[in-house]
């Protein structure tokens, strides 16, 4: 919708000001002339203009023109980049979260479905220690029985992720923090 509006108000600003501003007459140069004959072609300006493709087969010939289309060239710069960014940064945190969601759905099928805080905390103490928590030796076993196909850096990133306070080791808070916050 803003894109529509941006190419039409400005499509039909940039016609007018060429037709303003331009040279009329028969004396008049052909680089003086205003440039587009109608608001639809002042609108395929703007469009390419706004994509960043800027194909060249027309430009304004009018210094006001000329100013106007660098302010929408500006425009389409910002109007592009905020989008990208956006996609861009979520691209990032779905990207920075997909071994959670791999583990959380090996736990999900490890549990039969069952997804219940008792059913964590029994997964939790198969593998904590006596102290209650687990260390990433053992956490590093359970990757290995669920067959995540995670090695090295990977388990020790995904570790750093379950363990919030950077113990050393992961509490059942700890766990059930990470099972639950996206479940």
């Amino acid at each position: 919708y803003l894109l529509v509006l941006m190419v039409t108000f400005t499509g039909s600003l940039m016609f007018w000001t060429e037709q303003n501003f331009g040279c009329k007459g028969d004396d008049c140069l052909l680089e003086d002339v205003a440039a587009f004959i109608s608001i639809p072609h002042a609108m395929w300006f703007i469009v390419v203009t706004v994509s960043s493709v800027g194909y060249g087969d027309v430009t304004p010939h009018t210094v006001p023109g000329k100013a106007l289309a660098s302010l929408q060239i500006v425009a389409g710069v910002c109007y592009m980049a905020m989008p990208l960014s956006i996609i861009g940064n979520q691209f990032g945190t779905v990207w920075q979260d997909r071994r959670r969601v791999l583990v959380l759905d090996k736990l999900r099928s490890t549990v039969g479905g069952k997804f219940d805080i008792e059913s964590m905390r029994q997964i939790f103490h198969l593998y904590d220690d006596a102290n209650g928590e687990i260390t990433f030796e053992k956490f590093e076993q359970i990757v290995d029985s669920l067959d995540l196909g995670l090695m090295g850096r990977d388990v020790r990133d995904l570790f750093g992720a379950v363990d919030v306070d950077g113990s050393g080791n992961i509490s059942f808070p700890e766990f059930e923090e990470f099972v639950y916050a996206s479940a």
